[in-house]
């Protein structure tokens, strides 16, 4: 019998006489329950499921998810309880402008550099940026939080890999064992829950490429000082500009509040983006385009036609799709920052999918409005 469950019963047997009987029952109910998943979480993996892992670069190893588990409560943790700080500073002191525009400023900065740099550049490998962008790409793409730049990229390539499959990294569709408590689950799953999970992915196995590159290694090796970054730059912004008393400020705001709400807009395209909105590029995956997210993303949540074509530069398909990320991207190729954009006409029959549409309408519908 499981340790838990033992002293549970021991504590319920103590209790005596007829009026308590209703909560010895209850109890011993609970003890149970909780017994019963006492023993999934603490049993160790089968053989066969372990070499099924393995041979999909992804660990079930206690070591590795234990890690992977205490790296994401501090990632989340601590902006979170930050915020949640920021709740009673601001409750006598409003925030200024100094306050407000750090969050604006560290979220545009945080936000552009995961979706352009993480996301496309580095993960899909949509265009070649020039040292120095690639450099600031990596560096403010670490103030978000959510990972080295190894470990981001190596997570969303196993994900479009196992795309709503089983071995997804962060399916909504991880729980089909009851239709509406289910679906519930595997939201949280998507949003949040992967993240303590007990599988870790392998970055050797979908990020060799990112590990033999000097500066991507560097980022990743010293990624806990970018983690205080994340909270020191802002400070900085509001001790140049208004003081100690803006710096404490906007270290809350620009620092804090500014990751945790960015943490659940980028966790959004995981969950809302395979649950919620329309399929009009590919319906082979459960891959939605979502309005609210693409505007809180700069232009992320078009993940249908994302999922359609991964590696195309351009979330843009139709006019009133905007892709600010795209923009920038384009932007970029002008100026010579970044070179090789991979855009319908450079693309391969691989690249755009068994079912994506055709190329032609790809570019038309990618290109559209960025040629502008």
């Amino acid at each position: 019998m499981p340790f838990p469950l033992i002293i549970v019963r021991l504590c319920v047997n103590s209790l005596s006489g007829l009026p308590r009987l209703v909560v010895r029952q209850t109890l011993t109910s609970c003890a149970a329950s909780f017994g019963r998943k006492w023993v999934r979480m603490h049993s160790p993996p089968t053989v066969e499921l372990c070499e099924a892992a393995r041979k999909r670069g992804i660990s079930i190893n206690r070591r590795d998810t234990w890690e992977k588990r205490l790296m994401n409560g501090l990632l989340i943790g601590a902006p979170f309880i930050g915020s949640a700080y920021a709740c009673f500073y601001f409750w006598n002191r409003p925030p200024g402008w100094i306050e407000i525009s750090s969050f604006l400023v560290f979220y545009v900065i945080a936000g552009l550099s995961v979706g352009v740099g993480f996301h496309r550049g580095f993960t899909h490998q949509s265009f070649r940026p020039a040292p120095l962008l690639k450099f600031a790409m990596m560096f403010a793409g670490s103030l978000a939080l959510q990972g080295s730049v190894v470990r981001w990229v190596a997570d969303h390539r196993r994900h479009h890999r196992f795309t709503d499959d089983s071995w997804d990294t962060h399916s909504p569709y991880a729980y089909q064992d009851r239709p509406i408590r289910g679906r519930l689950r595997g939201l949280f799953h998507a949003h949040l829950g992967w993240m303590f999970d007990g599988t870790s992915t392998s970055n050797s196995v979908y990020a060799p490429d990112l590990l033999k590159d000097p500066m991507a290694a560097a980022f990743h090796r010293w990624y806990l000082l970018l983690v205080a970054a994340t909270f020191v730059l802002p400070y900085l912004y509001g001790l140049a500009l208004g003081g100690p008393q803006a710096a404490w400020g906007c270290l809350l705001l620009g620092g804090c509040v500014r990751t945790t709400i960015f943490h659940h807009v980028t966790w959004g395209v995981n969950s809302l983006g395979h649950a919620f909105g329309g399929q009009e590029a590919s319906e082979r995956d459960q891959s939605r385009n979502n309005l609210p997210i693409a505007l809180l993303t700069f232009g992320e949540g078009w993940h249908n036609n994302h999922h359609a074509v991964p590696r195309l530069a351009y979330n843009q398909w139709q006019p009133r799709q905007w892709d600010l990320n795209g923009v920038i991207i384009r932007f970029l190729g002008r100026t010579g920052m970044v070179s090789q954009i991979v855009t319908g006409e450079r693309m391969t029959e691989a690249d755009r999918g068994e079912d994506a549409i055709s190329l032609a309408e790809l570019v038309a519908g990618a290109e559209r409005g960025l040629a502008k």
